[in-house]
C-alpha cells in the first residue's frame, strides 16, 4: 500500500495568464481602432474645418470656449487622442496632418 498518491508539485505555469493578457490587450486595441474609424472619425466629415479650428483653439488658448458651450471643444479634443501630436511637431504641421487624416477617413467611409 502506498502512503502518498499525490503528484509532485510542478510549479506555477504563467503561460495561460500571459495568453489571456495578450488576447485582452489585442482585443482592446482592435476595438478602439474600429471605434475610432467607424464612430469617432465620421463625425468630423461634415465640417472638418470647424473641428480643426476648435482643436487649434484648444491647443493655443487657456479658455478657448470662454463662457460659451464647451461641447464643440470636447468633440475636437477627441482628435488629440485619435491622432496625438508628435513630440516636437509644430502646430501647423500637426493640424495639416489631422486635416489629411480626416480627409482620408472621410473618403473611405
Amino acid at each position: 500500500m502506498r502512503v502518498n498518491d499525490e503528484q509532485p508539485y510542478q510549479g506555477f505555469n504563467p503561460t495561460p495568464l500571459i495568453i489571456i493578457v495578450l488576447v485582452t490587450s489585442l482585443s482592446v486595441a482592435l476595438m478602439s481602432n474600429w471605434y475610432s474609424n467607424n464612430v469617432s472619425m465620421p463625425r468630423y466629415c461634415d465640417d472638418p474645418e470647424t473641428a480643426i479650428f476648435h482643436l487649434k483653439e484648444l491647443m493655443t488658448k487657456d479658455r478657448p470656449a470662454g463662457d460659451n458651450s464647451r461641447i464643440p471643444y470636447l468633440i475636437a479634443a477627441k482628435l488629440l487622442f485619435i491622432l496625438p501630436q508628435g513630440g516636437e511637431e509644430p502646430l501647423d504641421s500637426y493640424l495639416q496632418r489631422v486635416r489629411l487624416h480626416i480627409a482620408q477617413q472621410c473618403r473611405v467611409s
